[in-house]
């Protein structure tokens, strides 16, 4: 009788978690079909719309996520990568948008150029991400704690950073990414071992003060980031981890002629 008992409580226990899973799996396709129903969307940028949906950890990469992975599968949804080298995105879109985007792809680039940087990511005028996606959107500076072993000067810029516009020359989902890089920077661990290795906010959030993107080889750590991780941390480099494969070395800059971007006006 209390193996019975037993046994029908783990199944009862099996199904309440399947039912669990299965809602979830629904909740992961509704935001996914929802969130690309417009355009398609960077995976940075979808990865801070399911955290704050809930539907991914905090560490958590889309691409390494069993739902997201079977969704996508499900939905037929399509990886498209927007600009060459290391300035490179990845997209997510739903088949018709991927259609729409080969046929237009020649006339939008003509378009798109003359508004980019050289290093920026050009973008169609029907994909191109929509103005009031940056700071506001997906800041954090109301969470940012003020952890002992941190800089106070790196708080506080991450803070007024969210204040500012996007940064002359950087578009304004590129400076959406970047502030969201910020935000998981100073609320996680690696910041306290930066301060530990030496690293100053130069090195950390300096960029180039008229054109950020097309500087990005002496940029600071978090301008190389573009929505991916950090790996692992040293005095004088440290390796990142972009679009969920790239493995890249960034080593510690020291450029003379670089700024702090939250040294401008509001």
């Amino acid at each position: 009788m209390e193996g019975e008992i037993q046994t029908e409580t783990a199944v009862n226990r099996d199904r309440v978690a399947g039912d669990r899973n299965d809602d979830r799996a629904a909740a992961v396709v509704d935001f996914l079909q929802q969130t690309l129903t417009s355009n398609p969307v960077a995976v940075a940028e979808l990865e801070v719309r399911a955290r704050a949906a809930g539907l991914l950890g905090v560490h958590q990469r889309i691409t390494d996520a069993k739902l997201f992975k079977w969704a996508k599968a499900q939905l037929n949804i399509k990886s498209q990568r927007h600009g060459f080298g290391s300035d490179g995105v990845w997209f997510w879109a739903l088949p018709a948008q991927a259609s729409l985007q080969n046929d237009n792809t020649n006339a939008n680039a003509k378009a798109s150029t003359p508004q980019m940087g050289t290093g920026g990511v050009a973008h169609g005028q029907d994909h191109s991400r929509p103005n009031e996606v940056h700071s506001r959107a997906i800041g954090m500076a109301d969470k940012i704690p003020l952890k002992p072993n941190i800089h106070l000067q790196w708080v506080e810029g991450a803070g007024r950073l969210q204040l500012l516009s996007p940064h002359p020359g950087v578009p304004a989902h590129r400076w959406g990414i970047f502030l969201n890089d910020v935000g998981y920077f100073i609320q996680g661990c690696w910041a306290e071992r930066a301060a530990g290795f030496g690293w100053d906010a130069t090195s950390l959030f300096g960029c180039h003060p008229g054109r950020p993107l097309d500087h990005l080889q002496g940029a600071g750590l978090l301008w190389r980031l573009r929505g991916g991780k950090i790996n692992s941390m040293h005095a004088d480099w440290a390796m990142i981890e972009v679009n969920g494969e790239q493995q890249v070395v960034h080593r510690r800059p020291a450029p003379a002629n670089f700024a702090l971007p939250w040294r401008r006006a509001i």
